[in-house]
């Protein structure tokens, strides 16, 4: 009788465990997350190549201007820099171009990394957040809880790098835990449950990263765009005034600048990264209160992404045509 009573208890166990992981399956999230994941992979990709190309546009632009009119542009050294009598005291060695605008008669400084990587910091974030999108897919794909544990402490190595990435002078380690020991049942078969509440804890604590990185990056465009808007603009009226109009190649190089020039003014950096948070704001809705509506918002905005990702490359690639054909004309 004892026995009996014991069995039929285990199968009352079993049969609500069992309806937990019917109410709980993940199947539904598959595509948004693997979407979501694409679609940081695709906005990292392209900020990185739009880094890289605005990096040798803003290098060229230096150069020519220097070696063209040294009287007035100059590559220089910070004051105390560069000491080679005693290395070991010294601490830096930056050079840096002044460049007089015969736009408006300011003086532009582009520093090394306005020069080298003038993105550097908005890729940081987008590769950090590409990372924490991969771990989050590695949850939702899991088969075992192991499996979801192991990819539960990626995802705050990532959630760290984001919050690092967004700002580095304040930075501090108090990141939500993204599941902690909840995740960790007894009843490890029942990954689906496992997998189910790893995402929404998951996805809450990345939350607040990626807040505070959209602030972040925003700020970071804004630097970056007056660093090289000054000579971009100058470019853009130089060449227009010295255009002959009588030789293609004049004319296109002209053109050339004009659209590196309104390039830089519209490509849609933040708010390609802007819809990359707020679909994971959905998501991480969808995950908390089930809900189809948000999922459906969430690759709404995961579509938005991969257009913007699509014309960061084109821009990049147009920019890239242009330096070659200025510098082989």
């Amino acid at each position: 009788m004892r026995l009996q009573r014991k069995t039929a208890i285990l199968r009352m166990l079993a049969a609500t465990l069992m309806l937990s992981v019917a109410a709980c399956s993940t199947a539904q999230y598959d595509a948004p997350i693997k979407s979501f994941k694409d679609a940081a992979d695709a906005a990292a990709k392209s900020t990185a190549e739009f880094n890289a190309v605005l990096a040798d546009v803003t290098l060229n632009y230096a150069l020519q201007n220097a070696a063209s009119n040294p009287a007035q542009n100059h590559l220089q050294r910070e004051e105390n820099d560069c000491g080679a009598y005693d290395p070991a005291k010294q601490v830096r060695c930056r050079a840096y171009f002044e460049l007089s605008s015969s736009v408006d008669g300011r003086t532009v400084k582009l520093e090394r990394d306005d020069y080298t990587a003038p993105l550097q910091g908005m890729v940081d974030i987008l590769e950090a957040t590409q990372e924490y999108a991969t771990n989050l897919l590695a949850v939702e794909q899991a088969n075992t809880a192991e499996d979801v544990n192991n990819s539960v402490d990626s995802i705050e190595a990532s959630l760290i790098r984001i919050a690092k990435a967004a700002n580095k002078e304040e930075f501090n380690d108090q990141i939500p835990r993204a599941a902690g020991e909840a995740v960790k049942w007894a009843f490890g078969q029942y990954i689906e449950s496992v997998k189910f509440d790893a995402l929404r804890k998951a996805t809450f604590a990345a939350t607040s990263p990626l807040s505070r990185a959209q602030l972040a990056f925003k700020e970071m465009e804004r630097s970056a765009k007056i660093a090289l808007s000054s000579s971009a603009l100058e470019a853009a009226t130089d060449t227009m005034e010295k255009m002959d109009p009588h030789s293609e190649s004049s004319v296109r190089t002209t053109l050339a600048a004009q659209n590196a020039y309104d390039d830089l003014l519209t490509a849609p950096l933040s708010s390609m990264f802007d819809n990359l948070v707020e679909a994971h704001e959905n998501l991480a809705k969808a995950l908390n209160e089930e809900s189809h509506l948000s999922l459906r918002q969430t690759l709404a905005k995961l579509g938005d992404i991969q257009k913007q990702a699509e014309t960061l490359e084109k821009i990049a690639n147009d920019l890239r045509d242009a330096v070659k054909k200025q510098t082989t004309t």
